[in-house]
C-alpha cells in the first residue's frame, strides 16, 4: 500500500469554467490547468489546494466573480440560511478565516508553479488573491499574472521564509 495520497491532475478540455462553484483537492503532486471561475460563490477560495509535494497552477481565468463568506452576507436582504435576518457574530477572539482566489498548502518537498493566470472583474474580502503556505518554506514561481480591476490588495502572499520569484 501506498503510504502519501494520490497525484492529482485536473486539466479542462479548452477552456473548462465553474459558473458559483469552487474546487478542493487533496493529493501529493496536484496540477490544475485550463479551468475558469466566474458567478457568486460562498466559499473561503475559489480554488483551495492541499499538497504534499509539487503544485503546478497553469492557464486559469477569473472572470467576474464575487467571493463571499456567508458570515459577510448581511446585505440589506440579510444572509442566507438558518441565520436569516439577523448579523453573524463570532465567538471571542475568533475571526472569519480570510478568503483567497487560490489558497495553496504544501507540507514536503516539491515546488509551487503559478503560470498564466488572469484575473478580471474579481469581488472579495480579502488580503491577498493567492495565499501559499508552505511547509517547510520553499520558492514560489510565478510566470504570468494579469490582475485588472483589483485594488488596495496583494496579489500573492507567501509564508514567511517562502521566497517568491517571478519570470
Amino acid at each position: 500500500t501506498q503510504d502519501l495520497p494520490m497525484d492529482i491532475t485536473v486539466r479542462g478540455e479548452g477552456q473548462v469554467w465553474f459558473d458559483g462553484a469552487e474546487i478542493s483537492l487533496d493529493g501529493r503532486s496536484i496540477t490544475v490547468e485550463n479551468l475558469g471561475f466566474r458567478g457568486k460563490s460562498f466559499s473561503g477560495s475559489l480554488l483551495s489546494i492541499r499538497a504534499a509535494a509539487d503544485v503546478v497552477v497553469g492557464n486559469l481565468t477569473v472572470q467576474d466573480a464575487v467571493l463571499m463568506r456567508p458570515e459577510w452576507s448581511a446585505g440589506p436582504s440579510g444572509p442566507k440560511g438558518p441565520h436569516k435576518g439577523k448579523r453573524r457574530f463570532h465567538a471571542r477572539g475568533k475571526r472569519p478565516r480570510p478568503a483567497y482566489f487560490m489558497a495553496i498548502q504544501t507540507t514536503g518537498v516539491g515546488g509551487v508553479l503559478l503560470k498564466d493566470i488572469q484575473v478580471s472583474g474579481f469581488r472579495y474580502n480579502g488580503s491577498a488573491l493567492i495565499n501559499v503556505a508552505a511547509r517547510p518554506a520553499r520558492e514560489v514561481v510565478v510566470e504570468g499574472l494579469t490582475v485588472s480591476d483589483l485594488p488596495d490588495v496583494e496579489a500573492i502572499q507567501v509564508s514567511p521564509g517562502s521566497t517568491l520569484s517571478r519570470r
